[in-house]
């Protein structure tokens, strides 16, 4: 399962609740979050991927901060890339829905 943003804490929550996931992937955002609780990594019994966009001016350095967290709490196999001089929108094709987000 595949989340970006936001949907990174819905793979999350589906990927500790949902047998029929084989692997969990969050981009750009943790997926063990005070905000939005619910999520622990430590829950998720599946291969983890987390993605840390360096200049994300989204969420910031603290939201990276916390998705470096979720990787240190992670029981499972756990991947981490860290892109560099990647935003948010970095690891999406929203450019091509609507030309006022190509630059940013």
């Amino acid at each position: 399962m595949l989340g970006h943003s936001i949907g990174s804490v819905t793979a999350g929550r589906v990927a500790e609740n949902d047998d029929r996931i084989s692997a969990v992937v969050g981009l750009a955002a943790s997926m063990e979050d005070i905000l939005y609780g619910e999520v622990s990594v430590e829950a998720i019994e599946v291969p983890l991927g987390l993605l840390v966009a360096t200049e994300d001016n989204s969420i910031t350095e603290a939201g990276n901060f916390l998705i470096r967290e979720n990787f240190s709490k992670a029981n499972t196999p756990a991947y981490k890339i860290e892109l560099v001089d990647a935003g948010h929108w970095s690891v999406t094709n929203i450019a091509g829905l609507d030309l006022r987000f190509a630059s940013t």
